[in-house]
């Protein structure tokens, strides 16, 4: 090679790197526009780039980044995630959800979740599991994961988890416990209370492994599936040197169970009390708590009740009944057949209810009975047209909505109303009395307010004193 062609050959290799230099420094990566705004305030923070525009550039950072900690951050909204190409795990401690948890949400690279700290019962987009006539189950896995760890409330979800903890997937599935130390997940649960224990294994041996009740098994007898649950000091055996209830945690295993179908819920413990989490079943009609606070009740798939009693449910803040589909609508000859089959409404010291939702298509009611409900906003009765007995008292912020009787009581039976001076002295109250001052006689409130073996309670004559005579001040015009 002559020196004026080594010369030519070595220039052109020196314009080509040139030329690549220069275009590496032209590479663009796409840029693409965020509109969850709450994500976005998130990776800037963490230091991911965005344009002038405020579009996030899809740099090496963006492409290699397989983990993201959104812990802390309350992310409810993971619309923008999917921009993260290579994203296996997302770490979501300490985010204050609540109650429920969608996987469907997340992208679908995502097989690595931790959920600890949060206080969560229910967890969907795990499986689709159809039911056929026979009771025969398919179920398919939506989500494989291949890592999952649970916050504690994790233990009360009776469905999902045992499930798909059964469809082995591999997962490395973790439930933290109540002071947050992880432990691989299992379905056996504790039943603390001596009491309620001998109760339940008395009841339904065969949902217990030892002393422990085991969610993944299910009721073998008729006789224990249909047998309604009751967590009373009457039904504790007599061979249980236990005589009081004090700690009901467990009963919502029974509760909540594939298998259970049994139709009425009786629990009254000796003292406060609380079930952090409890969903009530499609065949349950009655519902009866005495001193069990339950800060999340689940009625939502309740279509058989007809009856709830709480006393001293001081947990719970709302109460929606708006899912049943017998609540108050059933013929008159059904609905007043004898006092046991009654629609009736029994609330009385729940000091932190607000709201209470009940189905539309209310008509017809055996007893509602609504006392010492110091943070009830709104009582909407308006969609009645008959309650045979009605009780209010000492609900001091509550506006409340009467019905108009548009049905009569037949035979012999009476509508009764009885009430405490605060109700009497509402507007509303009195325009209603006006309305219906003859149709109606005064009831007696005190009973429900008594709880026997309740030193917090004051004696039943002074209880008395809280019905208001309104028929005496408040004479027909």
């Amino acid at each position: 090679m002559n020196k004026t062609k080594f010369i030519f050959m070595g220039a052109l290799l020196l314009v080509n790197m040139a030329l690549g230099t220069s275009c590496r420094k032209s590479e663009k990566f796409n840029e693409v526009n965020m509109q969850n705004t709450e994500l976005k305030a998130i990776l800037q923070k963490q230091g991911f780039t965005f344009n002038e525009a405020g579009a996030l550039v899809q740099d090496d950072k963006v492409k290699n980044c397989a983990s993201l900690d959104l812990s802390g951050t309350k992310l409810a909204d993971f619309g923008g995630l999917e921009v993260f190409p290579n994203l296996t795990e997302v770490l979501l401690r300490n985010n204050d959800y609540k109650v429920t948890f969608d996987f469907a949400k997340l992208p679908a690279s995502v097989t690595s979740v931790d959920l600890t700290g949060n206080e969560l019962y229910e967890f969907d987009g795990l499986l689709d599991v159809k039911m056929a006539e026979n009771g025969d189950e398919t179920v398919t896995v939506l989500r494989k994961l291949t890592k999952l760890m649970l916050p504690e409330g994790a233990k009360y979800d009776c469905h999902v988890l045992p499930l798909y903890l059964e469809q082995k997937t591999g997962a490395d599935i973790r439930m933290a416990d109540a002071t947050g130390k992880l432990t691989p997940y299992n379905t056996l649960r504790e039943v603390p209370d001596e009491a309620v224990r001998a109760i339940l294994k008395n009841n339904y041996p065969s949902m217990f492994s030892g002393d422990k009740i085991d969610i993944a098994k299910r009721m073998v007898k008729l006789s224990e599936k249909q047998m309604n649950l009751a967590i009373t000091t009457f039904y504790i055996p007599k061979e249980c040197t236990k005589k009081t209830l004090d700690n009901p945690e467990g009963v919502q295993y029974i509760i909540m169970n594939k298998s259970y179908n049994g139709a009425e819920v009786a629990i009254t413990t000796n003292k406060a009390s609380t079930i952090p989490y409890l969903k009530i079943e499609k065949k349950i009609t009655s519902i009866i708590l005495g001193r069990v606070s339950t800060p999340h009740l689940n009625l939502s798939e309740a279509e058989q009740l007809v009856r709830v009693q709480m006393g001293k449910n001081h947990g719970i803040e709302t109460l929606d009944l708006s899912h049943s589909k017998k609540f108050a609508q059933r013929p008159y000859d059904v609905e007043f057949e004898t006092f046991a089959h009654e629609s009736s409404l029994n609330l009385s010291k729940c000091d932190n209810l607000k709201k209470i939702i009940l189905p539309e298509a209310v008509k017809r009611c055996g007893r509602i009975s609504i006392v010492q409900l110091p943070k009830l906003e709104r009582l909407d009765l308006s969609n009645f047209n008959l309650i045979g007995i009605l009780d209010l008292a000492e609900l001091p912020i509550c506006k409340i909505s009467y019905l108009d009787y548009k049905e009569k009581p037949k035979q012999d039976r009476n509508c009764t109303f009885g009430i405490s001076q605060d109700i009497y002295e509402k507007a509303e109250t009195k325009t209603f009395l006006d309305k219906y001052h003859k149709l109606l006689k005064e009831g007696s409130i005190a009973s429900l307010l008594y709880y026997p073996n309740d030193p917090g309670d004051p004696p039943i004559y002074k209880l008395i004193k809280r019905n208001y005579k309104w028929k005496k001040h408040y004479p027909e015009k």
